[in-house]
């Protein structure tokens, strides 16, 4: 059997020049490593294969000096949180990207006090409220797109007031009108007749697929009986 060689310094140099260019996490990078230069590799007859032990002594000795593990952390939860993203989803995405959970969740406490305020920005956040409020999106859904905790729902809410005071109605005939005009299976909608006119035409059977509909788009139940029942 063939004796292992030394580390290849075109292996250590990839090393670098990848965590210099993408800054992924510790783990990923040794997954990188192993996925282009282990055992399982198409390059390792060229360089020989390294081993765990071998990726792990290029990180712990030829890396030391440039890994910047927590600081990558926190900017990327600063550019998720510039992005308007939620708690769940800067976790989520931390996990993917393979940092270590104890090192994120710590930074998360301590620098962005998680437990004591909420992450959401309200002047930024407010843009895509209003996104949503503007496609018809129901208060529910908009509120559940972005509250995870206590904190949260303080400056939603607060948005949320502010824009649904005097339009909730408005926004759920507009979306009962698309599903009326994609249901037509339902009954045969004549465009010149009111929509109360419609609605006490349909069975009770009709009228509750319909509500169902509604409901499956985070409208409150009694609301969208109040607009069926309306008669203008």
């Amino acid at each position: 059997m063939q004796e292992k060689k030394e580390i290849s310094q075109k292996v250590i140099n990839y090393a670098i020049w990848y965590y210099l260019k993408y800054f992924p996490s510790i783990n990923k990078l040794k997954q990188k490593l192993d996925f282009k230069f282990g055992p399982k590799s198409e390059r390792w007859e060229k360089y020989w294969w390294i081993f765990e032990a071998d990726i792990n002594f290029i990180i712990s000795e030829k890396l030391i000096n440039i890994l910047v593990e927590k600081e990558i952390i926190t900017s990327t939860i600063n550019n998720y949180i510039n992005k308007w993203k939620n708690l769940f989803y800067i976790k989520s995405k931390l996990a993917e990207k393979m940092f270590i959970k104890e090192d994120y969740e710590e930074i998360l406490v301590k620098d962005f006090d998680i437990e004591n305020s909420s992450l959401l920005n309200a002047d930024k956040i407010y843009k895509q409220i209003k996104t949503l409020y503007k496609k018809n999106k129901s208060k529910n859904y908009i509120r559940n797109k972005f509250v995870e905790n206590s904190f949260d729902a303080e400056i939603v809410d607060e948005l949320l007031l502010d824009l649904f005071s005097d339009w909730q109605k408005e926004i759920i005939q507009n979306e009962l009108e698309k599903i009326i005009r994609k249901k037509q299976g339902f009954a045969i909608l004549y465009w010149d007749n009111t929509q109360y006119e419609y609605l006490q035409n349909l069975s009770f059977t009709e009228k509750q697929k319909i509500m169902q509909k509604l409901v499956g788009k985070w409208f409150w139940f009694w609301e969208i009986k109040e607009v069926m029942e309306d008669e203008k």
